[in-house]
């Protein structure tokens, strides 16, 4: 399941369909579309989450299959992913790096369940 959810994720096809000439000139169009990120398929927004402890932590990014360096203090949102191979884990989204998002697989011991902002 988590793969067939990082494929819709990470479609590329609809990101090269996106006008980035007008988004970038539209702050309004960049915020717009910076919000769809922020919620699930049924348009519900999604939770926030943190890692706990200080500093940087790695943990395994589903979209690059490697392990990652990222910041705990830095909100993620908690996407609504099962998998049956890893009950024990989470799927968090952050955007990283503006317009190019990340999706990690944390053990859910090491996740702070914020709830919404």
């Amino acid at each position: 399941m988590a793969e067939e959810m990082v494929a819709v994720a990470s479609n590329k096809k609809v990101l090269n369909e996106l006008d980035w000439r007008v988004i970038y000139s539209k702050p309004r169009a960049m915020a717009t579309h910076m919000q769809t990120l922020q919620k699930d398929q049924n348009g519900n927004l999604l939770v926030l989450a943190v890692l706990k402890g200080e500093g940087y932590g790695q943990y395994y990014s589903v979209i690059d299959k490697k392990p990652v360096l990222v910041p705990k203090k830095t909100q993620y949102f908690l996407l609504p992913w099962e998998n049956e191979d890893n009950p024990d884990d989470y799927y968090l989204y952050s955007h990283h790096i503006a317009l190019s998002g990340i999706v990690l697989r944390v053990p859910k011991k090491e996740v702070q369940v914020i709830g919404f902002n």
